[in-house]
């Protein structure tokens, strides 16, 4: 039960994830920066629902 839990969790998230990206193109360079040690946080329009 606990295993089935933790995948339907991790399914959930990925699908947020996705969902996100889809929504938000400007995410997508966010996820692909090469490093973040001299990030800013982005500047995104509202949050994902």
């Amino acid at each position: 039960m606990l295993q089935q839990r933790l995948y339907k969790a991790y399914q959930d998230g990925y699908q947020f994830h996705q969902s996100a990206v889809r929504e938000k193109p400007e995410l997508l360079n966010w996820i692909l920066r090469k490093d973040y040690w001299d990030y800013k946080l982005p500047k995104f329009s509202a949050t994902h629902d």
